[in-house]
C-alpha cells in the first residue's frame, strides 16, 4: 500500500523503521530490480527449449523462491508450455506470471473490522521491517474506508518510537495512546479500553521490533497478547507480521517464531473457510438454535501448511475458521485434524486423548475397529460425548484414504513417537472396512 499518504509537508520522526545506510524503498527497488533483471533477461528474444527451463529454474532458486516451490512451479510451467504449445520466451514469461498469480491468489483474504468493536490489530516483526510506517498507512487506508482508528504506541523500547507514531497520528488525525516508557502490554490495554469507551472502530497496536532469537522479547509478546485478552477476550482479532520484501525464505523462519509467540493470523492464509454451525432445535422442527460463534468447515486450502511442511517446519494449527465476510468461528479441533489429514493425504492420523483409547462398556480397550463396528458402538451409546466428533473424524479420514488412524493415550510418555516409529500398538486403530 505504498503512496497512500497525502502530502502534509511534515517529515516522519527520525530513528524509525528506516534501515541504516539506505532508504527502505530504495532497498526494496534494488532487490526487486535484480530479480526482475535476472528472470526478465532470460525470458526475452529466445525460443523455448530445455536449456531455457534449466536457466529459469536456477534464476528462481537464486531469487530464494524455495526448492520445493520452484520444483512445483517449473513442473507446472513445463506442462503449460506443452499443453498450450508455447514457442517463445515472451509467451513463457506470461505463463509464469499467470502461474504465480494462481499460486498466490488462494492466500488472498479480506478483513471486516465490523466483526468486533473495537477491532484490534497487533503489528509484529523484526527491527527495521516497517511496522510503524505500515501502521501509518493502514490508519490512512481504514480512515478512507470510513472507519475510526486509534493507535497504540506499544513500542516503548526504541528511541523516538512514540514520537514517530505521534507523527503518523497527526497526519491521519487519529488519537495515539502512549506512555513515557512503561510496559507495552499496559499501553495497548489502555488503548483498547479507550477505543471501547470512545466507540472507535479499529485499534492498530505497534510493538517493538525483535529478533526471533531474543527469547525474553518473544516472551514479552506473549504477555502483550495475554493482557489484551483481559480487555477483550476475543482480542487481538488479527496479528500481522511485517516482513521486508527482500527477506526470502528467511521469512518462513520469522513467521514460525512469531506464530509460536502470539499466534499469527493473516486469516491463516485463508486456511479454513467456515460457516456458522446451525444446531437443529429438537423441540421445534425446522428451526435452529444459535450456539454462538461456532463454525462448520466449508473448505480447506492447505497452501500455508504445505509451504511450512516443505521447509521442514511443524505447523501447529488453531481450529479457527473464517467466513467470506471475515467472521471468525471456533471449530472442533478433532474435526479440523481429520479434514486436514484428508486434504493433505496423510499417511497416518494420530489423535491424542487422556484415555487408553476407545473402551467398551466394561472398560476394556478396543484395539481395532471397523466402520461397521463403530456404527454399532454409536447406536448402543458406547461411544458418546466428547468421543463422538473424535471417532467420526477419524472414521471419515480413514474412508477418505488416510492409511491408518490411531487414537492413543497422550498421558503415556513418548506414546506418539512409539506409535509412529515402532511396531508396538497403542490405543485404538480405526479402519474404513
Amino acid at each position: 500500500m505504498l503512496g497512500l499518504f497525502k502530502s502534509s509537508g511534515k517529515k516522519p520522526a527520525e530513528g524509525g523503521d528506516k534501515p541504516a545506510g539506505e532508504n527502505w524503498l530504495q532497498k526494496l527497488r534494488t532487490g526487486l530490480r535484480a530479480t526482475a533483471s535476472r528472470i526478465g533477461g532470460l525470458l526475452s528474444g529466445r525460443r523455448i527449449d530445455e536449456a531455457l527451463f534449466e536457466e529459469l529454474e536456477d534464476a528462481l532458486l537464486l531469487a530464494d523462491s524455495g526448492v520445493e516451490a520452484t520444483r512445483q512451479l517449473m513442473s507446472a510451467l513445463r506442462s503449460k508450455a506443452k499443453k498450450d504449445r508455447l514457442e517463445t520466451a515472451e509467451q513463457l514469461k506470461s505463463a509464469l506470471a499467470d502461474l504465480l498469480v494462481e499460486l498466490l491468489q488462494p492466500l488472498e483474504v479480506t478483513i471486516d473490522p465490523r466483526q468486533a468493536s473495537p477491532f484490534v490489530i497487533l503489528m509484529t516483526g523484526v527491527n527495521g521491517a516497517g511496522k510503524t510506517t505500515s501502521i501509518g498507512k493502514l490508519a490512512h487506508y481504514f480512515g478512507d474506508q470510513g472507519s475510526s482508528v486509534l493507535l497504540a504506541a506499544g513500542d516503548t523500547f526504541r528511541a523516538a518510537a512514540r514520537e514517530q507514531l505521534a507523527v503518523w497520528g497527526e497526519r491521519n488525525d487519529v488519537t495515539v495512546i502512549a506512555q513515557q516508557g512503561g510496559d507495552p502490554a499496559a499501553v495497548i490495554f489502555d488503548a483498547v479500553q479507550a477505543a471501547r469507551s470512545r466507540q472507535v472502530d479499529i485499534v492498530l497496536a505497534d510493538t517493538a521490533g525483535r529478533l526471533p532469537t531474543q527469547a525474553h522479547l518473544m516472551e514479552e509478546l506473549k504477555k502483550v497478547r495475554r493482557v489484551i485478552a483481559k480487555a477483550d477476550p476475543s482480542a487481538p482479532h488479527a496479528v500481522w507480521l511485517v516482513l521486508d520484501a527482500n527477506t526470502g525464505q528467511n521469512g518462513l523462519t520469522q513467521f514460525n517464531a512469531f506464530h509460536q509467540a502470539v499466534g499469527l493470523t493473516g486469516k491463516d492464509g485463508g486456511l479454513i473457510r467456515a460457516k456458522k454451525l446451525k444446531m437443529p432445535d429438537r423441540e421445534k422442527p425446522g428451526q435452529f438454535i444459535d450456539i454462538g460463534f461456532v463454525g462448520d468447515i466449508e473448505t480447506i486450502n492447505p497452501a500455508v501448511v504445505k509451504a511450512l511442511q516443505d521447509d521442514a517446519f511443524i505447523p501447529v494449527i488453531s481450529p479457527i475458521g473464517f467466513s467470506d465476510e471475515g467472521q471468525a468461528y471456533n471449530i472442533n479441533a478433532d474435526v479440523v485434524a481429520g479434514k486436514m489429514a484428508e486434504i493433505l493425504k496423510a499417511e497416518k492420523l494420530v489423535m491424542m486423548t487422556n484415555i487408553p483409547g476407545v473402551m467398551d462398556k466394561q472398560g476394556n480397550l478396543l484395539t481395532d475397529l471397523s466402520a461397521r463396528e463403530i456404527d454399532e458402538l454409536f447406536a448402543d451409546g458406547t461411544i458418546s460425548g466428547g468421543m463422538l466428533p473424535k471417532i467420526s473424524s477419524a472414521l471419515d479420514a480413514a474412508k477418505s484414504g488416510v492409511n491408518s488412524v490411531h487414537i492413543v493415550d497422550g498421558r503415556i510418555e513418548h506414546s506418539l513417537l512409539l506409535e509412529i516409529l515402532t511396531e508396538q500398538a497403542f490405543g485404538t486403530m480405526i479402519r474404513s472396512h
